[in-house]
């Protein structure tokens, strides 16, 4: 997709539409986005599917975005 004014919308219809998620799910990319990436991190961990979490978790590249402080979570602690 690479399109970082479509990146959020992309992320809501994932969030939103459980059916089709994991299809949509390769299209995004976060990184493109760098205004709204924090916004963006905190809604995927609000996300109750932990499958959807990893998933979307595995499109996000930190190094891109040094000194950002991002949300905690707990729940995937080993």
């Amino acid at each position: 997709m690479n399109n970082s004014s479509q990146t959020e919308q992309l992320l809501s219809a994932i969030l939103e539409h459980s059916t089709v998620s994991m299809q949509l799910v390769t299209f995004f990319s976060p990184n493109d986005n760098s205004d709204s990436f924090t916004a963006m991190y905190r809604r995927i961990l609000e996300s109750t599917d932990d499958d959807l979490v990893f998933s979307l978790l595995t499109k996000v590249s930190l190094s891109c975005l040094p000194g950002k402080r991002l949300p905690v979570v707990n729940r995937f602690v080993l």
